[in-house]
């Protein structure tokens, strides 16, 4: 009898234990969004020359004036499914240098159908026009709460970067981009 208790008692101390690691172990499953750095981007042959890559960071050339674009095949992660039951909207997460005038950081999430011919549509959109600029990397987000789930069985999902700098603007940079989904209250 003994024994029995011993190994009752044994046993609701490991599920007291276990139980809240496990629900820590369930919240970061879920706060594991997608990412990647600016020099991960796929670019056109032509527009290879137009950049320079420095670390994790994408920028113009010093003598590119114009736009280009970098896009980003966007993977499932945790993050990306939302709880059964929750009603949640998607975020994008753009760290980028916009110092001033003449020069713009714009990126969009779009989604393609892997079925039919269905197109492409965007999701999200940000714009570095949208904040105050500064010389230094800075991190803004935007989010929408438009009716939406991740269904990577029936579709492909992509970002797609856009860097211009005006003549004699400053340069523009992206160091990391981020999808995660958040909560929505209605």
């Amino acid at each position: 009898m003994k024994t029995l208790v011993t190994r009752f008692v044994g046993l609701a101390l490991a599920v007291t234990v276990a139980w809240p690691l496990a629900s820590q172990a369930d919240d970061q499953e879920r706060k594991k969004a997608w990412t990647s750095v600016g020099s991960t981007g796929t670019l056109s042959r032509v527009d290879l020359d137009r950049v320079t890559f420095t670390g994790p960071s994408l920028a113009l050339a010093p003598t590119t004036t114009g736009s280009v674009v970098a896009r980003y095949n966007v993977v499932a992660t945790d993050a990306l499914f939302s709880v059964l039951g929750e009603r949640t909207g998607t975020l994008l997460k753009v760290v980028y240098r916009d110092p001033g005038a003449g020069a713009t950081v714009t990126a969009a999430l779009f989604r393609s159908s892997l079925i039919d011919s269905g197109g492409t549509s965007q999701l999200v959109a940000f714009s570095s026009e949208s904040f105050p600029q500064a010389p230094g990397i800075q991190e803004n987000s935007v989010s929408t709460c438009v009716p939406h789930s991740f269904e990577f069985e029936h579709r492909a999902y992509h970002v797609e970067v856009t860097l211009t700098r005006a003549v004699g603007g400053p340069i523009p940079l992206l160091r990391a981009i981020q999808v995660t989904t958040v909560p929505c209250i209605l």
